[in-house]
């Protein structure tokens, strides 16, 4: 069997490896995020969203993978998607919006089309 790939996240519980194929988006909580799951689950997260970009290679496909910075409080998990208005946000798979700020619409089109190729 094959293994969904981990990210190591410090949360309520001590350090969990959490596979990146039960995260739908990180929203942003002060200092901390938190982290919605595929399951309806949340859970809180002692990382910035600054720190998530970087260890989610934020912006770049990894594999299947691939997370973008949409929103000054949102990173968004691009495969969980199901729809993008560029005047409503992103659609998850399961019903959630995600804002996209007016500053990311060119940049997440660009990544869009890019993977989409």
């Amino acid at each position: 069997m094959i293994q969904s790939p981990k990210i190591l996240l410090k949360t309520t519980k001590g350090y969990t490896f959490q596979p990146l194929n039960e995260i739908l988006f990180f929203k942003s909580c002060d200092k901390y995020a938190e982290m919605h799951l595929l399951n309806q689950g949340v859970t809180m997260v002692f990382h910035s969203l600054s720190e998530l970009e970087e260890k989610l290679c934020c912006g770049a496909k990894v594999g299947l993978y691939c997370y973008f910075r949409c929103h000054r409080q949102y990173i968004a998990a691009l495969h969980f998607a199901a729809h993008w208005k560029e005047s409503n946000g992103i659609e998850m798979e399961n019903g959630t919006i995600i804002p996209v700020s007016r500053e990311r619409v060119k940049p997440i089109r660009r990544f869009l089309h890019a993977i989409g190729d």
